[in-house]
């Protein structure tokens, strides 16, 4: 992404790159000087990115749909938190088809005092729901980007909810990572030996990049008028092909 915008740029500048995509945050300082050649001064990253956000929200928001705070039996047992914490991402829902898990979660819907909830979560480890309760979370994210509110529903037989989504509190849920990203910032600054007023025009790039609350980090850490976005979705692959380039 940094090759790519530097292959148009003009005049002597300070760059920061933010590429923020799916799996990961990837940050890049790099100079150009006023003959166009390009140094990358310093890089950093961290494992952050969309799919991570996706998580914050199901474990955050989602998962009284599915049987959180019941309880089981007169003693009033907690629910297992094993069960919900392979809520944490839809590749490890399929492990609670296991027999073991099943019948846990079967006794609970007979013994809990939430039945239609508990029930939700066995259609959703059975039926291999996990995936599409993962999208419309994903498709809820994109449009926070546009819109102050959203709704997040599900309509399957054995599971049906609809929840609305503020975009305050996605950013307190997503708090923690806003803040492991703006550290991760100032590392690759300090690597560079540069401060954020050194720095002529921030990158952003990559579908995450759009999320409102990390463009406000940006603007708070570096001006918003120092912001500029790229093609969030080719950026990279055009940088790719200069690099091959230039080999």
């Amino acid at each position: 992404a940094a090759l790519s915008y530097a292959s148009t740029a003009h005049g002597e500048q300070h760059v920061l790159v933010f590429d923020f995509g799916g799996g990961t945050l990837d940050v890049t300082v790099m100079r150009i000087d006023d003959q166009g050649a390009r140094e990358v001064l310093a890089t950093d990253g961290v494992p952050i990115g969309g799919d991570l956000l996706d998580r914050r929200i199901v474990m955050g928001k989602m998962l009284g749909h599915f049987g959180e705070g019941a309880t089981l039996g007169p003693r009033k047992m907690a629910l297992p938190a094993l069960l919900l914490d392979h809520l944490s991402e839809w590749q490890s829902i399929v492990d609670l088809t296991q027999p073991r898990y099943l019948s846990i979660i079967d006794e609970a819907i007979r013994t809990g005092d939430k039945p239609n909830e508990l029930r939700a979560l066995r259609t959703l480890v059975r039926e291999n729901y996990g995936l599409p309760l993962y999208e419309q979370v994903e498709r809820a994210k994109v449009r926070l980007s546009d819109d102050p509110r959203t709704t997040i529903a599900m309509d399957v037989p054995g599971i049906r909810f609809s929840d609305t989504l503020e975009r305050w509190d996605f950013d307190r849920l997503i708090g923690p990572d806003v803040r492991e990203v703006s550290a991760c910032i100032d590392r690759a600054l300090a690597a560079a030996g540069l401060t954020a007023a050194d720095i002529d025009v921030v990158l952003r790039t990559g579908g995450s990049s759009r999320i409102p609350r990390f463009v406000r980090m940006l603007a708070d850490k570096f001006g918003a008028d120092k912001l500029k976005e790229m093609d969030v979705f080719t950026g990279v692959a055009a940088g790719l092909a200069i690099a091959a380039h230039d080999q």
